[in-house]
């Protein structure tokens, strides 16, 4: 499934090579792919004290969906930040009909 998405991603404070690069594009994409329709993505991978950071934000008309995660090198970063927005968008669409769910809880 394709989706409409605005936005990239940045790397702050690092140099990457082209497996990072490719890797992030693919994740960054696979997350676009699963975010609402319409939706604005922004994605930054940064050097930390723990290793490596990667933080996505997405605003949609659905809500908005951040994370934020620290590993001690980028491939297992990635996969870490990959997962978790898999597990929002998992819980947006399990909850997108219930009237009682607010569209904003996915941000925490």
């Amino acid at each position: 499934m394709t989706t409409a998405i605005e936005g990239g991603f940045q790397f702050r404070g690092i140099t990457p090579d082209a497996n990072l690069q490719s890797e992030a594009w693919r994740v960054f994409d696979e997350i676009a792919n699963l975010a609402p329709y319409n939706a604005y993505l922004e994605a930054q991978i940064s050097r930390s004290p723990e290793g490596y950071l990667v933080e996505v934000h997405i605003a949609s008309d659905a809500g908005q969906f951040n994370a934020r995660v620290q590993a001690s090198d980028w491939p297992d970063a990635l996969l870490q930040i990959e997962h978790e927005m898999q597990r929002k968008f998992e819980a947006w669409r399990q909850q997108r009909f219930d009237h009682h769910a607010s569209a904003w809880e996915f941000a925490a």
